[in-house]
């Protein structure tokens, strides 16, 4: 496993949960078709991205238990394993995203255990990193499209540039804003 990956890292599973209930709340409120930020996607696709992503998270930590840490996916191939879920989707996504992250954090209690990631195997505390950030980016990605954006609470990009500055990903030595985080990640 990568050096930058070791623990301990902290359980974040709160933020994950409460992003979880800002986004599903923005959404109810949006219609699913109007366009978003992830173009072509509408709001309804990046939901449907989100649950099938969660689904996934919830799928690897499962393997990685059975031992299987195999990737499940090439690092090359996210962008095209993300169209090809989206498309292939039939579940409802806001009902499906609620259950796969709840079932994912349900799962993910220890955040030193090592579960499977395309890019070779991850502390289950930095999958639940990388959930907060897609729940909270994509929140701001939807949106735009009831023309507004979306800003989570501190303590949320507290907790990802904290992490980011950990894995090397973030260098800024100031406090970012959120604005300066969502263009830095190049969402």
């Amino acid at each position: 496993m990568d050096a930058r990956f070791a623990g301990p890292w902290p359980d974040i599973r709160p933020l994950v949960a409460a992003e979880l209930d800002a986004y599903l709340a923005a959404v109810a409120a949006i219609d699913p078709a109007l366009p978003t930020r992830c173009a072509p996607w509408t709001v309804r696709d990046v939901t449907t991205h989100l649950a099938a992503t969660f689904e996934r998270f919830v799928a690897m930590l499962s393997q990685g238990r059975r031992g299987d840490l195999t990737p499940p996916f090439a690092p090359e191939d996210m962008d095209a394993e993300n169209l090809r879920a989206v498309r292939a989707y039939t579940r409802d996504p806001e009902a499906a995203l609620r259950e796969e992250c709840e079932r994912f954090l349900a799962l993910a209690s220890d955040p030193d255990e090592v579960m499977p990631h395309q890019r070779g195997p991850i502390p289950v505390g930095v999958q639940q990193l990388f959930g907060l950030g897609d729940l909270a980016v994509h929140h701001d990605d939807v949106a735009v499209a009831a023309g507004r954006s979306y800003a989570p609470p501190p303590e949320v990009v507290s907790a990802l540039v904290a992490s980011y500055r950990r894995l090397g990903w973030w260098d800024d030595a100031d406090p970012p804003e959120w604005r300066s985080f969502v263009s830095e990640r190049g969402t």
